[in-house]
């Protein structure tokens, strides 16, 4: 078995509006697989006041920090039996 048949990803971009204090809660969604086995993750949202954050996301680990980004939010996420309808729901 090859590494494309165990892992999946998925990516999009996204206009929506994250405080610190939702990243965190998906972020913990995460980690209880509710999206599926997510091994990374990563992306730049916007949030208040005109700024962005930035997350990362590694094997149950995660870092959010404001970053300076102008154009809409993107999102990558990779992992094994991925619920890719409900990752863009959260995130879109």
């Amino acid at each position: 078995m090859n590494v494309e048949e165990k892992f999946e990803n998925v990516s999009f971009k996204t206009n929506k509006f994250f405080t610190e204090k939702q990243l965190e809660d998906i972020m913990k969604k995460l980690k209880d697989n509710e999206f599926g086995n997510i091994i990374r993750a990563k992306g730049i949202v916007k949030s208040n006041n005109c700024k962005q954050l930035k997350f990362d996301y590694v094997l149950k680990s995660f870092n959010i920090v404001p970053y300076k980004f102008k154009e809409e939010g993107v999102i990558c996420i990779i992992g094994k039996k991925l619920n890719k309808e409900l990752l863009y729901n959260f995130f879109s």
